[in-house]
């Protein structure tokens, strides 16, 4: 096992229990069973760890060894762990914890708080799990044992990112790389490294993260190719082996030679025993080409299992190095979707400020200017919300972008735009729609679906040109446990399958791996933009699905949406505004730390009728209305720097000023949780006209309606 060859040790386990279990020493009987549970965890086969840390239990149990049983229900929790049954596991450690009979070992009572910590955090519970690790790393530290305080430190900065500690994970990572950069330890430097990527993205850091996942991919090279080196040892190992057998059976040769020229020798010298000597000599030449059959069956048994096993072993090599290429894939997407979520956000920002200033100026100088000077303003508006429809192609590949989710039947409703798609098709190219009989019930947003649409068949157009078809099928599939092997980002359940087909020119290899990256598009530049598919997948991933898209050069190609069915969504109908009582204007407090957008909000209040006051973070914020400050509404962004975030400062503030209205505004999608947030969000870059509709709904009509 420590040489890397796990299934090798295998066959050693089992012969070791054999002998155990002859002699029935239950005590030697648990401990191999715990190591053959611990081998096959390391296999990825847990149903079979789980059989024998039960059959360890039981020996345990025979002959009263408490601390064999203490190791085998620790054994048996982390199991269910890894099966993701944290509700289980928490109550086995919960029990376990109460056994008094045995005191466990510091390193043992480590593993068992370190445990806790996962069970804690598979439950949800963030601060328990946090405090449960912070105590696993104390003893590990307390004992001296600096390797394993390393690694469990990696899952305390892990926690204490999801806490909201990012300063507090870093100092922990750091530590961590030191000792690990000073001991030469690659796996512990590359998990701690990727940690601090994650660290870093959420801190919004993308160059050092960047770095960090470089440094991290390196290491995860040079290992790969020590393994290498060592599985060319185990080969050249067996070649030697199989050299000296060669040469073993080269020496008996020699031998046999050597004894039937002495046979001659003495036949000439002894012709009176010359027919004995015949008969002795003939019975030793079969008896020795019988025994050299035997070595050469023996030699082609063994070369035909080395091939076997070394043909096997290849063949899981490939299959782990393409599961790994995959989730490699997976995780560049996602890392490409925060960054270009962040590039986003800061884009709104800066077309609400650009967009809101020409709006201004059109309506404080409308009257003033020549039309040839309004014309210009139109432009600059127009152009100022095409930009906006792209950063929310953006956010849709980032999967930031709001949706509207409805439940509806999809078939139906690709029925209802059937006549839309063959019209963005033309009337050159055959477009076949087969759709079942069956409803399939589903939870989307109903725009962001027929969009998506119509960005594929208007590839798929381009890519048949003159010559060629378009299918578009819809059906019902299962997803089973063996398909989530292929899609590891889904989970298994229902799910609706819309396939649109071509036999186009289809795609290589390289633009297939590219194909859903932003900005990136096989066609001519003025012909595309390269956000159609990059959006079709965030739609698709944020609404619990994926896409999957399959081409060959010159055969076509299949792009296929995979959205679940209505049962498997829980609602994400967002929490409806409150109406407030009518009444005058009165005062509006704008809270916003960008300087530019801080000041169009304000003007833009202004000419709607409220005396408005402005503060650059919620602890500015807090002083004003502490101050004596009593406004009427409080228009706060979500991301903001400072004690509180956007959302906490209007939970503060609901108390302090309860019949004040608060609106919430960002251009960051996923700076909360939609469904769960108790105030209306309006979302940047956003125009006048929007604020002035709702502040009529809430206030009545404003000045500047």
């Amino acid at each position: 096992r420590n040489s890397g060859a796990i299934g090798a040790s295998v066959p050693y386990s089992q012969r070791a229990l054999e002998a155990a279990l002859a002699i029935e020493d239950h005590a030697r009987i648990a401990l191999v069973l715990l190591n053959l549970s611990d081998t096959y965890v390391d296999l990825a086969q847990l149903q079979m760890a789980e059989d024998h840390v039960r059959r360890a239990l039981e020996h345990a149990d025979k002959g009263d060894i408490m601390r064999w049983r203490y190791a085998a229900r620790l054994q048996q929790a982390f199991l269910l762990l890894e099966q993701e049954r944290g509700e289980e596991a928490l109550a086995a450690l919960n029990k376990l914890a109460t056994i008094e009979a045995l005191k466990p070992e510091p390193r043992q009572l480590a593993r068992l708080r370190i445990l806790f910590a996962d069970a804690y955090r598979a439950t949800g519970d963030i601060a328990s799990a946090l405090v449960a690790a912070e105590e696993s790393v104390a003893i590990v530290e307390g004992v001296g044992d600096r390797w394993r305080a390393a690694k469990w430190s990696i899952d305390l900065a892990k926690l204490q990112r999801l806490n909201n500690k990012p300063a507090e994970a870093l100092t922990a990572i750091d530590t961590v790389e030191s000792f690990a950069r000073s001991g030469s330890h690659d796996r512990l430097l590359r998990s701690a490294l990727s940690e601090k990527a994650e660290i870093l993205l959420a801190s919004q850091k993308p160059a050092e993260a960047y770095a960090a996942l470089k440094e991290s991919r390196d290491i995860e090279r040079r290992m790969e190719s020590r393994e290498a080196e060592a599985q060319l040892w185990l080969l050249s190992a067996r070649e030697e082996a199989r050299q000296a057998r060669q040469t073993i059976t080269e020496l008996d040769e020699r031998r046999i030679v050597a004894e039937r020229r002495a046979d001659l020798n003495v036949r000439v010298r002894n012709a009176v025993l010359l027919a004995l000597a015949l008969v002795l000599s003939a019975g030793l030449y079969w008896r020795n080409r019988s025994v050299r059959m035997a070595l050469s069956r023996e030699v082609e048994r063994r070369t035909e299992a080395l091939r076997l096993e070394t043909s096997e072993r290849t063949r899981h090599q490939k299959a782990r190095l393409d599961a790994e290429e995959q989730v490699r894939h997976l995780q560049k997407l996602e890392a490409i979707g925060r960054l270009t979520g962040g590039i986003a956000h800061d884009f709104n920002n800066l077309l609400t400020a650009v967009n809101g200033s020409l709006e201004l100026l059109k309506m404080s100088a409308g009257e003033r200017l020549e039309e040839q000077d309004l014309q210009l303003i139109e432009d600059a508006l127009s152009a100022g919300n095409a930009g906006a429809a792209v950063t929310g192609q953006l956010l849709a590949f980032a999967r930031k972008k709001p949706l509207q989710p409805e439940r509806f039947d999809c078939v139906q409703h690709v029925r209802d735009i059937s006549s839309l798609l063959r019209r963005a098709v033309g009337e050159r190219i055959p477009l076949d729609i087969t759709l079942p009989d069956e409803n399939i019930q589903v939870d989307l947003d109903r725009s962001q679906l027929t969009t998506a649409l119509l960005n594929l068949v208007d590839n798929a157009r381009d890519a048949v040109g003159d010559a060629g078809e378009i299918v578009i099928t819809i059906e019902s599939e299962r997803i089973g446990v063996d398909r989530i092997r292929e899609i590891p980002e889904l989970s298994a359940g229902d799910y609706a399958s819309i396939v649109v087909r071509d036999n186009g020119c289809g795609m290589t290899k390289e633009e297939i791996q590219h194909a859903f990256q932003p900005f990136y598009s096989t066609k001519v530049f003025s012909a595309g933009a390269g956000l159609g598919l990059s959006m079709v997948y965030g739609f698709a991933r944020q609404s619990d699905g994926t896409a999957l898209l399959e081409s060959s050069t010159g055969t076509g190609t299949t792009v296929t949406l995979l959205l679940p069915v209505a049962e498997r969504l829980a609602s994400r109908d967002a929490a409806a505004p409150t109406t407030a009582e009518s009444g005058r204007l009165g005062t509006a407090l704008v809270v916003e730390d960008q300087n530019e957008v801080r000041v169009v909000a304000c003007a833009f209040l202004d000419s709607l009728g409220f005396e408005t006051l402005g503060a650059k973070n919620a602890d500015e914020a807090v002083t004003i209305i502490e101050s004596g400050a009593n406004p009427r509404f409080l228009f706060v962004d979500i991301v903001m720097p400072g004690s509180m975030n956007g959302r906490e400062f209007a939970a503060w503030a609901q108390k302090k000023l309860p019949g004040a209205e608060i609106l919430l505004t960002t251009g960051y999608a996923d700076a909360f949780d939609q469904g769960d947030c108790p105030f209306p969000v309006l979302h940047k870059p956003y125009r006048v006209e929007e604020l002035s509709a709702y502040l009529s709904a809430r206030f009545g009509d404003t000045q500047n309606d």
